[in-house]
């Protein structure tokens, strides 16, 4: 669960909009412009812990080896667009009960633009772990792979100077380990009427549809979404605002509830960014995988092919420092299932994560997070808290090494009570020289 921030150089641009413009988001949102970077590491590590499956029990010890590699990629072309961010390796435990896995995340978006400025064709896949029984914690033999894939076209058309009508159509097919009862696949169709105006913003109106089909028909449903949304470029940030209505028919019943989308961040001097995101829409375990950051899919995606009211309030804070990065975040959740009640919860999270870097190739990280998770129905209160330490040190013109120890532990009311402590040690080459001692720091898994 130890929320980590990947690459310090983007840290003052931090949008927490993970978690926003998910299931009904305008098909040409507008994204803040990324920095055009490559980046390649291979990895190998060892790592020791004293409770290896956080059992609350008959405490188990073990280890497991690992090797991998961690890689990002940014280009914004005029008919190429393409982002790649992972963070995967392989690992093989010291105890035989234990299946050798892969842990971690890709996320991958390519955007082509056939006719520029009028149709484009677009490709995302997602790759990350979710966990097989929510109720338990996060362990080695409570995760399991998902894959997502997500493609189509998405076409605009001039009607005066400053409006046009934007379509798109997107078929994406999510794929479990274990789980196969929720393998799904998904037809969607957005449209949108925008307005630009002259003061570097924009007002739309969109309506989108999406029908969910899964192996067992009586698990497929359709959602909907009709809305008002503005868009505002400021001179420090940004301003969003979407309200509507959103609309669910599964399981034989039907339901309406508000849609809300809104997102603020702005500029405080020239080191330091603050961002307040908050939602309300219908979403399903599978839209929110592929939607979710990929640290927070282990927590805040379970197995269930239920549609649920996802209600969010998000408030981060970044500071970067030429020496130091600091990291600040608090976040409201609640889920409301439309027939799993035994899944509806309220979720409080604080959390965060500072850089120093000591020297030229020497660098220090902390990180420290605590998370409170009631779920309604069984009564079940999980409270998750832990923090790190790492010590990074680069070598020669691409060598890396890390030293990292953590301490993860829940105090739960019915089950799932656990304490662990593990040491971690990750030697890294990059590809392309030596990176920044203090984006280094920051660590991988």
């Amino acid at each position: 669960m130890f929320r980590r921030i990947v690459q310090a150089r983007r840290l003052v641009t931090l949008v927490a909009l993970s978690n926003v413009g998910a299931i009904a988001a305008p098909v040409f949102a507008q994204t803040s412009p990324e920095e055009p970077r490559a980046e390649l590491a291979v990895k190998l590590a060892r790592a020791r812990s004293d409770n290896i499956l956080r059992a609350a029990t008959n405490e188990e010890s073990g280890s497991y080896t690992a090797a991998g590699f961690i890689a990002a990629f940014r280009r914004d072309g005029n008919r190429f667009d393409a982002t790649l961010d992972a963070d995967l390796e392989q690992r093989e435990y010291s105890i035989d009960s234990i299946e050798d896995d892969m842990f971690g995340t890709l996320d991958g978006r390519i955007e082509i633009g056939i006719v520029p400025e009028r149709f484009w064709w677009y490709a995302e896949g997602n790759l990350g772990q979710a966990r097989l029984d929510p109720f338990a914690p996060d362990s080695p033999d409570n995760r399991e792979q998902v894959e997502s894939f997500s493609t189509g076209p998405r076409l605009a058309l001039p009607l005066a100077m400053r409006t046009a009508l934007e379509l798109g159509a997107t078929r994406s097919s999510v794929s479990y380990d274990e789980t196969s009862r929720l393998d799904r696949d998904m037809d969607s169709v957005d449209l949108a009427l925008v307005r630009t105006l002259a003061n570097r913003s924009r007002f739309s109106a969109v309506v989108s549809r999406r029908e969910l089909e899964y192996e067992r028909p009586d698990l497929d449903a359709e959602l909907a979404a009709g809305y008002l949304r503005y868009d505002r470029e400021l001179a420090t940030g940004f301003a969003e605002l979407a309200v509507g209505s959103n609309r669910v028919e599964f399981a034989g019943r039907k339901s309406s509830e508000p849609f809300l989308e809104l997102g603020w961040a702005r500029d405080l001097g020239s080191f330091s960014r603050i961002t307040l995101n908050a939602a309300n829409r219908l979403v399903d375990a599978a839209e929110s995988f592929r939607q979710t950051s990929p640290e927070d899919r282990l927590d805040d995606v379970l197995a269930t092919a239920d549609v649920y009211e996802h209600t969010l309030l998000r408030l981060a804070y970044a500071l970067e420092r030429p020496r130091g990065v600091l990291v600040f975040g608090l976040s409201e959740e609640e889920q409301a299932y439309e027939t799993d009640l035994q899944y509806d919860s309220d979720t409080s999270q604080i959390d965060i994560t500072y850089t120093r870097q000591l020297t030229e190739t020497l660098a220090l990280s902390l990180g420290a997070y605590r998370s409170e998770r009631d779920f309604a129905q069984s009564g079940q209160v999980d409270q998750d808290e832990g923090a790190r330490l790492g010590l990074s040190k680069l070598f020669g013109t691409g060598f890396e090494l890390e030293v990292s120890y953590r301490h993860d532990s829940r105090d739960g009311q019915v089950l799932g009570v656990y304490d662990e402590t593990t040491a971690r040690v990750e030697l890294r080459y990059h590809f392309g020289g030596r990176p920044d001692a203090r984006t280094a720091a920051l660590g991988s898994q």
